[in-house]
């Protein structure tokens, strides 16, 4: 069950926080907060697993874009649009990152 509720509340709550608290850039700045540590080893511990970096340098540049919105450092009408830009990339990287680790696997076993 909390495997169908984590993404779901993971979503909901910019929107959420924005209506209740008119907090949104806290709302990313948290979720970036926890999505760089997480991410980050996960992308690096599958990127020596398997060889690949390509997975790696796609989630770091996804979690730069994501700095990006979240700093308003151009405007902060780019913040949506960084932040799922910057989120669309890092679950890019994840699933490059699996196949790569599948496309590994089934090499060795060949």
């Amino acid at each position: 069950m909390h495997c169908a509720a984590l993404p779901i509340v993971a979503v909901a709550l910019p929107s959420a926080l924005g209506v209740l608290l008119d907090h949104t850039s806290l709302a990313h700045w948290t979720l970036l907060g926890v999505a760089v540590p997480v991410s980050g080893y996960a992308l690096w511990r599958g990127a020596r697993q398997h060889g690949s970096k390509l997975g790696w340098w796609i989630g770091l540049a996804g979690m730069f874009v994501m700095l990006l919105g979240v700093s308003h450092l151009f405007s902060a009408r780019l913040e949506v649009p960084l932040s799922f830009v910057g989120a669309s990339l890092v679950a890019g990287a994840h699933i490059v990152n699996m196949r790569g680790f599948s496309a590994a696997r089934s090499a060795l076993s060949d």
